[in-house]
């Protein structure tokens, strides 16, 4: 980065620690832009390109489910989709837009029909994920009761099972009780699904390249 005798800055190519893209999987068949760099004046140079993916931070999360580090994946998976929100409308305000996005790409998953006449059923909504993502993000618990977003579920138990096991979506009362991996895993792959959604939206792909990246001691991009 240089200063002019303006004031104004000018990001060179050789001034600017580049922003490096990860395409893999969800994005398949784009053109990989990894190591591009941008010299526009006055402004951070932003990706001019489409379909750009977060498959770092769903890496991290399918990483850390693999290695039965739970409470990191689990971490990360409740942030994902306030980060997608943000991404596609950065206008709306973290509850709107979370409980909007769980709705259209995660409720699906946790409707069913029970009972004999095939009642539908939702175990979790947008708005009761939103107080979890809250209480656990902010205060590490479980119960959702003190959050103002809470509507239905009152408190989650997160079950980790053996091998072949399905312990998911059980509700007794109002405790709703959910197995870590395959909840991790729905929001990993909801959030793929959405990727696809916002490929030709270059104002989302501006946002998604500004999310935080780790670096390698020379600036380089390692995850």
């Amino acid at each position: 980065m240089t200063q002019g005798n303006s004031g104004r800055r000018n990001y060179s190519i050789n001034g600017y620690l580049r922003r490096e893209c990860c395409l893999t999987t969800a994005c398949t068949g784009l053109a990989s832009l990894a190591g591009e760099a941008w010299g526009w004046a006055d402004e951070p140079p932003v990706a001019r390109y489409v379909g750009i993916c977060m498959e770092h931070l769903l890496t991290a999360v399918e990483s850390a489910v693999a290695q039965r580090n739970f409470y990191a994946a689990l971490a990360t998976a409740l942030a994902l989709p306030d980060i997608c929100g943000w991404a596609e409308d950065p206008t709306v305000g973290s509850k709107a837009r979370y409980g909007v996005w769980f709705e259209r790409f995660l409720q699906p998953s946790y409707t069913s029909h029970v009972g004999p006449e095939r009642n539908e059923v939702t175990f979790l909504n947008g708005s009761d994920c939103y107080a979890l993502r809250c209480a656990f993000l902010h205060e590490g618990r479980d119960d959702i009761t003190e959050q103002k977003a809470q509507e239905v579920v009152d408190r989650f138990e997160f079950s980790v099972a053996p091998a072949g096991w399905v312990v998911h979506c059980n509700m007794s009362g109002p405790k709703l009780q959910l197995q870590v991996d395959r909840f991790c895993a729905d929001i990993v792959s909801a959030v793929r699904a959405w990727g696809q959604t916002v490929q030709s939206r270059p104002d989302v792909q501006k946002r998604i390249s500004m999310l935080l990246r780790l670096h390698d001691v020379n600036g380089k991009v390692i995850a």
